[in-house]
């Protein structure tokens, strides 16, 4: 397969293979490509958390909302990292 990398791209590319943080070209669309892939997934995964958020809901498993409870909580593990 050749890919042709699109004129705006070719100078961010080329500084990458040139600094040798990337060996080639193929490896910088390698990794272009992993990335997306792993975002892909991510985004999946999310979507899928939200469903089941959202059928929870639905049936009526839910917490009321408290902000205050809520950045009570926050304070005090924040207390415990300092």
């Amino acid at each position: 397969m050749t890919v042709t990398i699109p004129p705006e791209f070719v100078p961010f590319v080329e500084q990458l293979v040139a600094s040798g943080e990337f060996q080639s070209q193929e490896s910088v669309i390698g990794e272009a490509l992993e990335l997306l892939r792993e975002e892909r997934q991510q985004f999946q995964e999310l979507q899928a958390e939200i469903a089941i958020g959202i059928d929870q809901a639905n049936r009526g498993e839910v917490v009321p909302f408290d902000a205050d409870k809520i950045i009570a909580s926050a304070r005090k593990q924040f207390a415990k990292t300092e």
